[in-house]
């Protein structure tokens, strides 16, 4: 009896390896809607039968189970990890095998570190668990999966997520039960299978990780995986492809390699010969004060139109004043590579998708508004309440040529709202640092925290913005309270520095917009026009220059964040290197380029650079340009940032 009852477990098992063996490989069995409980019902229903067969001691299965059930983990957290990203259905049968693969690799190692069997598994599992549960807070936050280039910024995105609502949801709940539940089978599987050594179980393992990793970068599957530029198409990559495989082949393509025809000898002729824009003649402001307003923007560029004005102040400012759009490459988050455009006028356009140059790329002295302006004799100095580390700004900030970075270690208790500085306190810090040097030529780049995601409504602030004649939008009534704060704070600091008898020139500009929940962009696009253009519409934010003396007033419709350094340059009347010459050249012809797409000076959209005729040949010149400033340090054109 002892043993029909154990074939009958066995045949049970069996059934259930099978079934589990067609819901991997195949997603047409049932509906999305029931598919993860299935799957939870299946992997709970073969344990029960695994610990019945131990108990029953069934000699040459309890041996070499520990090896069958080493081989389903990776395919188990796979199923776990797509479940919660919402990804499974998405990836084609190829595409997940090449995620397996990569995964058996990745426990492999693991267990080349690790002795123990089950303690090996179990920390890839959640290491795994981990990670997706970590990619789907980020989709759901930013707007894109984790990348490469997101591991050197970790300490940043874990200082940032503490305003955030973190939620876990039940697959993630159910998906660290089940990875409990099946560590607790394997340490029961380990303890009664068959042992190899571990001295002899390590050239196996080096041989298999090594064979894995040739076979699986040098196959066909992966070599045929996508890796787009534009951050629109990077959720879909990893939807379709899977996120392991997608990571990697990302990580692949992490290095920077010289666009196509670059020539030194051929950028050093273009430079000699170069005849771009003069610099027109005027008043120079003493005093440049940059100002990059976290989250500022104006959402009714989306389509839907408001009863009443979130910044009165800032859209009564005309006298002295040049507006516009600017477009950026994030939304939601990734404030550094606004800065890093704003700052520098290289663009992200040629750069690998999703890297952070603050992260990955500046260690040398590089050109950037600050280094024009101590080379010109002016104090160079930014502002932010946050962390120096955050983004490698105290690293990054002496290349690009500050000489003082000043953050919220540098001050004593100031005025906070949801545990973030005012604009108001920011603004009057920045005030007291043009005072400190007063009489001396000033260059200040300040970044404002208070409007920092997330904007859960539970917090000190009393909203007062009332949008229920909308619906029911918590977020953005409290998202409308902080902008009118802004631009409060704004008018206080304009009402100063109108009083202050220095040429002074203030630009405030926003980082992206905030990332308020699918159900406020639903609603703010429904007034909007639904096509692939109106998708850059998510990537404006305002801008203004305004000056406490007389210049043009104008308003510029469009223009992207590496445009904007040469147009503070243009508006101040000061002299032009070549490389803003060429910039404003550039601007002429392709007036915006994000990751979100090009428009040209007719207004044609472009979702990829490679879509673009370049007839005449300004992005080629463009991208070589900057490859030179960015990584060609040996062959550096200093000339590109002299005045002719």
């Amino acid at each position: 009896m002892k043993k029909k009852g154990c074939c009958i477990y066995i045949s049970i098992a069996i059934v259930m390896m099978v079934i589990s063996f067609i819901i991997f490989f195949y997603n047409d069995i049932l509906d999305q809607e029931n598919y993860f409980e299935f799957i939870i019902v299946i992997v709970l229903f073969s344990v029960i039968c695994v610990l019945i067969l131990l108990k029953m001691k069934f000699g040459f299965i309890e041996q070499y189970l520990i090896y069958v059930c080493f081989l389903i983990s990776p395919a188990m957290v796979f199923i776990l990890g797509e479940f919660i990203n919402d990804n499974y259905f998405a990836i084609g049968l190829n595409n997940r095998i090449l995620n397996y693969i990569f995964l058996l690799t990745f426990f492999l190692v693991v267990r080349l570190v690790i002795p123990k069997f089950f303690v090996a598994v179990t920390v890839s599992n959640l290491l795994l668990l981990g990670w997706s549960t970590a990619n789907m807070f980020v989709v759901k936050f930013r707007g894109k999966p984790i990348l490469p280039w997101d591991i050197t910024a970790y300490s940043t995105a874990i200082k940032v997520m503490r305003g955030y609502d973190i939620r876990f949801t039940k697959r993630v709940a159910l998906s660290l039960v089940l990875v409990l539940i099946w560590a607790f089978l394997l340490k029961k599987i380990e303890a009664v299978s068959k042992k190899i050594r571990y001295k002899m179980f390590i050239p196996i393992v080096v041989l298999s990780i090594t064979m894995l990793t040739i076979l699986s970068l040098n196959s066909r599957q992966f070599k045929d995986l996508n890796v787009y530029m534009w951050d629109t198409d990077i959720v879909n990559i990893y939807r379709t492809q899977g996120m392991v495989a997608s990571f990697i082949k990302y990580a692949d393509a992490m290095k920077v390699n010289p666009p196509a025809e670059y020539s030194i000898s051929q950028i050093k002729q273009w430079v000699e010969t170069y005849e771009g824009k003069k610099s027109s003649k005027g008043i120079q402001p003493q005093n440049v004060i940059m100002i990059m307003n976290e989250s500022l923007a104006d959402m009714q560029v989306l389509g839907t139109k408001f009863s009443e004005s979130f910044m009165p102040f800032w859209d009564s400012l005309r006298e002295n004043t040049i507006k516009g759009d600017l477009y950026v490459s994030v939304r939601g988050g990734s404030t550094c590579n606004t800065e890093y455009e704003s700052l520098t006028g290289n663009s992200l356009v040629f750069l690998p998708s999703g890297s952070f140059p603050f992260e990955s790329y500046i260690n040398h002295e590089s050109y950037s508004l600050a280094s024009y302006f101590k080379n010109r004799g002016y104090i160079t100095e930014a502002l932010h309440f946050e962390a120096a580390s955050n983004w490698k700004r105290d690293k990054v900030y002496p290349y690009l040529g500050f000489q003082k970075f000043y953050t919220i270690d540098d001050f004593e208790e100031e005025e906070t709202l949801r545990w973030r500085v005012t604009d108001s306190a920011n603004y009057k810090e920045l005030i007291r640092l043009y005072e400190k040097n007063r009489g001396e030529k000033q260059f200040i780049y300040n970044i404002t925290i208070q409007n920092h995601g997330g904007y859960d409504p539970n917090r000190d602030l009393a909203n007062t913005v009332d949008l229920s004649q909308y619906g029911d939008f918590p977020t953005a009534e409290l998202y409308f309270s902080l902008l009118k704060l802004s631009d409060q704070a704004i008018k206080e600091l304009i009402d100063y520095f109108e009083m202050v008898e220095e040429p002074t020139m203030i630009i405030v500009y926003g980082d992206h917009q905030p990332n308020l929940g699918p159900e406020v962009d639903e609603w703010l696009m429904k007034g909007g026009v639904d096509n692939q253009k109106s998708h850059l519409n998510k990537y404006i934010t305002p801008f203004l220059i305004w000056t406490n003396y007389d210049i043009d007033e104008k308003k510029i419709d469009k223009v992207s964040a590496n445009f904007l350094p040469s147009i503070i340059l243009e508006a101040g009347n000061f002299e032009l290197p070549v490389y803003n010459q060429f910039l404003l050249d550039v601007y002429s012809e392709y007036p915006v380029m994000t990751l979100a797409g090009i428009l040209d000076s007719q207004g044609n959209y472009y979702s990829d650079i490679s879509l673009i005729d370049d007839s005449n040949g300004v992005l080629q010149r463009y991208s070589q340009i900057q490859y030179n400033i960015m990584f060609d340090q040996k062959n550096e054109l200093t000339k590109l940032f002299e005045i002719k």
